[in-house]
């Protein structure tokens, strides 16, 4: 898990003296606030059922599947309102020197939200629970790499600026989804059911 993650830092700390003579201190305030506001909605955003994923995993070992595709498929009608309401006010809290791209903006957050966070958690507990790290770090790990090698490619080479970061953010996002998508749904089987039961949501 460590090195997973310090990796991809390290190169993106290196990749700094390329990108930032492209960049602007209205660059860094754009991303700055959005990704600010972002952070923000992220805390609620599970509704601490993960909670109620980690102990039907460890006291329910031959029902926690039925149990987790219930609550995935709560957790994915709830992530179409939630990404809706945070990319409504991403929309109108960008800064007025990005307002042209304000609505692809919202969309580049608003969108992974609505569509990729359910699996990501599904496959993280899973993987962390049975205690094999190596996917999770490995998917953390392309993803990464495939977010800076982007942040490179769009902000030094296309000279997009704020929006490299964006466009980056989203088909790193876009990458582990997919990775997750064969984890989650071929190997595991843990298609979202939507019929689920309220009294396990409460």
């Amino acid at each position: 898990y460590g090195l997973s993650a310090q990796v991809p830092r390290l190169v993106g700390v290196l990749t700094l003296p390329i990108i930032t003579q492209f960049l602007t201190p209205a660059d860094y305030g754009v991303a700055g606030v959005v990704t600010a506001y972002a952070a923000a909605f992220n805390v609620l955003h599970t509704l601490g059922l993960s909670v109620v994923m980690v102990n039907t995993f460890a006291k329910q070992p031959h029902r926690f599947r039925w149990i987790w595709r219930q609550l995935h498929g709560f957790i994915s009608l709830w992530s179409l309102l939630y990404g809706l309401l945070m990319g409504t006010v991403i929309y109108y809290v960008v800064p007025p020197v990005a307002a042209e791209d304000k609505l692809i903006i919202a969309l580049l957050y608003s969108l992974p939200t609505m569509l990729f966070t359910g699996t990501e958690l599904q496959v993280n507990l899973y993987y962390q629970l049975s205690q094999r790290p190596i996917p999770v770090a490995f998917r953390s790990f392309i993803a990464a790499v495939v977010g800076v090698g982007l942040n490179v490619y769009l902000i030094a080479v296309l000279k997009l600026g704020y929006m490299g970061w964006f466009y980056s953010y989203f088909i790193s996002l876009t990458v582990g989804f997919l990775i997750n998508s064969y984890s989650a749904y071929i190997k595991q089987g843990l298609w979202p059911i939507f019929n689920f039961k309220w009294y396990r949501i409460r």
